[in-house]
Order: C-alpha cells, then structure tokens, then sequence
C-alpha cells in the first residue's frame, strides 16, 4: 500500500446565501503511469475522513462522477455505488508497462429538469456536496511494480444569468504533493495485505 495524497472534491456556492457569486466544482485527477519492468493491475482507493461521498444531492442537482482514461485513451466510467462502501473507488485496473491511466473523481452540477427544485441566492446555486480524505494504492496483482505519480486539483467556476443559461467564470488547476516523491513503490506485499474487492 502506498499513500499517495490527500483529496477534496467539492461543488457548493463560493459564498452561501450572497447573490451572482460563483459556484465551484472541483475534483481531484490522479495520474499513474508504470515506470516498471512488468504489466501491474492497481486498486486506487479514497479514504473519506468528513463527509461521506454523496452519490446524489437531494436535488439531484449535484452528482458524483468518476472514471479513468486508459492508455488508448478510452473513457470509463464507474458507478457511484464503488464510492458508498468501505473502501471507496477504482478497483483491479489494468497498467501496462509504459503506459498511463488518469483517475478522476469530481462533483458535477447538472441541474435537474425542474429547476425550480434547486435553491437559487441571485445566479447561484445554493446545493453543496464535499468529501475529503487520503488516496492510497494497492497493487492487485502479486508482482511488484514501480509507479510515477501526479496529482492535480481542477475547478470550474460557474453561475446563471437571468435566463438560467450556465455562465463560465473561471477555471483553474493546482498541483498537490505526492508524499515521499512521484516514485512509488509496491511490493507483493501489499498485494496480499492490501483490500479485496
């Protein structure tokens, strides 16, 4: 097991109950490429200190959304239902030698065909979802590996205008650090103390 970074993803009102401000989705993107001498199947798991994942607001205005891009540059998707349970996220991917697998995990506003459902300060949203916690990685295959690790934040900032139409305010991204260095190891070891899916 190796722990590679805290995590925060979040979408909520900049500034709760004042009008026209911006709301912010951020989400966090793992990027994992095997600097290894063989394939290796890894298990990417966020460890939630406060709150849990909300798979869904209330408003169903804010969902949970997580994939990872393979080497081929394939979208997948996972179900939420991976981010309710003890051990929350990507179970068993696949890496080969050389190659990449971005992971993302992120709060996306998609506002609900009934607006009306979803609390409105001016053109901003009032609806909220946050998570917070620590990412660790467990190898699923016997094999050691060697990985090389970045981690990134990214976060858009929106509201409405009168018309309900999405404005784009801003965006911006930020590195976070990877604890002990982008090399990481794993071992058989951790393999065999690691979680099972």
């Amino acid at each position: 097991m190796a722990y590679i970074c805290s995590f925060e993803v979040i979408a909520q009102p900049l500034a709760p109950g004042v009008p026209n401000v911006p709301f912010v989705q951020q989400g966090t993107f793992l990027q994992i490429t095997n600097v290894g001498g063989a394939d290796t199947t890894v298990s990417v798991y966020y460890y939630v200190a406060t709150p849990n994942f909300v798979v869904q607001s209330s408003d169903q205005s804010i969902s949970l959304f997580a994939n990872y891009i393979d080497a081929s540059g394939n979208i997948n998707q996972v179900a939420a239902s991976q981010f309710i349970e003890q051990y929350n996220g990507f179970v068993g991917v696949p890496i080969s030698q050389g190659q990449t697998v971005i992971f993302g995990v992120q709060y996306i506003f998609t506002p609900p065909s009934d607006m009306s459902k979803v609390e409105m300060v001016g053109g901003t949203p009032q609806s909220s979802a946050q998570a917070r916690g620590s990412i660790q990685i467990f190898p699923t295959t016997s094999a050691s590996t060697q990985l090389f690790c970045n981690a990134t934040v990214r976060q858009v900032f929106n509201n409405y205008d009168s018309n309900g139409n999405l404005l784009d305010v801003d965006e911006s991204a930020y590195a976070l650090p990877i604890q002990g260095g982008p090399i990481v190891m794993l071992s058989s070891d951790d393999a065999r103390l690691g979680p099972k899916s």
